[in-house]
């Protein structure tokens, strides 16, 4: 068996590639990375499987400056757009083999109507299966609260948009206020889908704080808009505990987000706009039901007015004829009363006239005016003759002094 050298392999693999591939050829695959140098650009070309989504091939390409330049004159504002990691892209490509360096794609020139199609054709598939499971007008179906004021924003702090969306909202002639929170994510490029996802998440772990979402940025190239139409994205935001506001900044075109989102504005300022409506319709409906009820109260407190008038006047003629009974009974009982004290004192009177008549004859006092005497023996009233024996000494009270004697005789006398 022939042996070969290195060398000799490659040099082989180069001429069979130059006689197979005398011409460029056409190519479609997706970009997944670029890199440039010294005016070249360099792009890490990959295909994935459909079903798996596993890489199935990959190899490099290079677009050498001159060819670069042509490529910027022939699409001066989409190349940038188009040579973008994630993009599928169809390139006219020139198959070259060095026998140190290896294989290598020389890009010639690219399909921009084929990106933009796949890209479409990508977004129509996402739309369908969205649609099936109903997710399409979910968002929607949240009711926006009376009052917007706590705002989640997803956006990037440098983002025009972001800025102008800040600016519109502060200068509203209602003179409300509102707390706009920022959950910084790219808003274009490779990063976008994964860090507004990001951004999302941490917002619906704190959802009880906010009213609503919004997602802005300034305006930009289909292609820029391409993060947005992501089937992942658009499954979180139709399932979004909050209503989204999307003002992604486009006039035409519109995303998956678009659709998916509570509503959808052409910029970050027609979304301020919707809010400030929003707040001043609640606004004025509050005014008009206060005037409303201002009203009723005050033809209620009218009829009210006229009813009691109406029945004080009845209260009036009903009360009157027996306010007079009343008061004619009440001079009755007084004189009644004036009577029965009278004749209840001059009984009283004659019973105290009496009592006293009674107290004078059981006095002492009075009795020994008459003649009597009261006499004591050993210090006690003397009631009878049994109660002392001669000898005893007795003491006799009168009406002007005492008398001391002495007992030298008991007669009793017989019942």
């Amino acid at each position: 068996m022939q042996t070969f050298s290195l060398f000799e392999l490659n040099e082989y693999i180069r001429r069979v590639i130059a006689l197979n591939f005398t011409d460029a050829i056409w190519i479609t695959a997706e970009i997944n990375q670029v890199g440039s140098s010294r005016g070249h650009h360099y792009l890490d070309l990959i295909q994935k499987d459909e079903k798996s989504d596993q890489i199935i091939a990959q190899t490099q390409a290079a677009i050498w400056s001159s060819q670069y330049r042509f490529l910027e004159k022939k699409y001066p504002d989409l190349l940038d757009d188009l040579l973008q990691d994630g993009t599928e892209v169809r390139l006219k490509i020139k198959v070259e083999f060095n026998e140190r360096y290896g294989l290598k794609l020389i890009v010639e020139d690219l399909d921009a109507q084929y990106t933009y199609g796949q890209a479409a054709l990508k977004r129509l598939r996402v739309i369908e299966a969205l649609q099936k499971e109903g997710l399409i007008g979910k968002n929607k179906q949240i009711t926006l609260p009376p009052v917007i004021q706590h705002i989640a924003m997803v956006s990037s702090s440098t983002a025009a948009g972001f800025q102008d969306f800040l600016n519109h909202l502060g200068e509203n002639l209602y003179g409300y206020r509102f707390h706009v929170t920022l959950f910084s994510a790219a808003m274009q490029g490779i990063n976008t889908e994964r860090e507004v996802s990001e951004a999302l998440e941490q917002i619906a772990d704190r959802s009880d704080e906010f009213d609503a979402v919004c997602i802005v940025r300034g305006g930009g190239s289909k292609l820029d808009l391409a993060a947005f139409d992501s089937e992942a994205l658009g499954r979180k935001v139709a399932w979004f505990p909050l209503p989204v506001l999307i003002g992604i900044g486009h006039d035409i075109d519109q995303t998956i987000l678009d659709l998916v989102g509570h509503s959808s504005l052409k910029t970050p300022t027609a979304v301020a706009d919707l809010i400030v409506d929003h707040n001043a319709r609640f606004e004025g409906l509050i005014e008009e039901t206060a005037e409303r009820i201002t009203s009723l109260i005050h033809q209620r407190i009218q009829t009210e007015s006229r009813n009691l008038l109406s029945i004080s006047h009845d209260l009036h003629r009903m009360i009157k004829v027996p306010i007079l009974r009343a008061q004619q009974q009440i001079e009755h009982i007084q004189q009644m009363r004036s009577s029965i004290l009278k004749s209840y004192f001059r009984d009283l009177y004659n019973q105290l006239e009496r009592m006293e008549e009674q107290l004078e004859w059981k006095n002492p006092l009075y009795l020994m005016e008459k003649g009597y005497a009261w006499v004591f023996s050993g210090g006690k009233p003397l009631l009878t003759v049994h109660d002392v024996s001669p000898g005893d000494e007795l003491t006799s009270y009168l009406k002007d002094g005492q008398i001391t004697s002495t007992v030298t005789a008991i007669k009793s006398r017989k019942p």
